[in-house]
């Protein structure tokens, strides 16, 4: 899948609406593309534990920065 594949719509839609820089949307794609995997992993749990729960369970890897963690929220936030 190349890059501009990953949810394409999301990344036209923070363009468009002047949410990322150009440089950060791809990142941000990732980022939710990787949270719709650990939603889709807790179906029976409500959405607003399962955002708040997201970054906190990044920290908790051991290849994965805070600053990382921290664009992940940004990016389930937008």
């Amino acid at each position: 899948m190349g890059t501009k594949e990953i949810l394409p719509d999301f990344q036209a839609y923070l363009l468009s609406h002047k949410l990322a820089t150009q440089k950060n949307v791809l990142f941000l794609a990732i980022w939710v593309t990787k949270f719709l995997a650990f939603s889709n992993r807790r179906k029976q749990q409500g959405l607003k534990l399962t955002v708040a729960e997201f970054p906190n369970s990044l920290e908790a890897k051991a290849d994965i920065q805070g600053w990382q963690a921290r664009q992940a929220d940004e990016a389930i936030s937008q």
